[in-house]
């Protein structure tokens, strides 16, 4: 029941990893790190703001979140593709 809404969710970070993936060396540990600290951060501040604003205030600064990580990947991808000459595909 909740397989499509983890399946769409869990798509940004894999496709940042691909969008990354032509940057300089680093980049891609960099992702993974912001990674790991958003979850722990979005983690404690979900369950903070759920106890002293409300879950549905909770709910609508996650989808927020989202909402500006998604422009944020696609103002990002079209900056790299002006930027990157293409990758080869193997």
């Amino acid at each position: 029941m909740i397989f499509p809404l983890g399946f769409f969710l869990g798509m940004p970070f894999p496709l940042g990893i691909l969008a990354i993936e032509a940057q300089p060396m680093g980049a891609i540990g960099w992702a993974w790190g912001m990674n790991g600290i958003s979850t722990v951060v979005g983690g404690l501040a979900s369950v903070v703001l759920s106890i002293f604003l409300g879950f549905k205030v909770s709910l609508v600064v996650g989808l927020a979140m989202y909402i500006i990580a998604f422009v944020s990947f696609l103002k990002m991808r079209q900056g790299l593709s002006d930027l990157a000459p293409p990758v080869p595909r193997k």
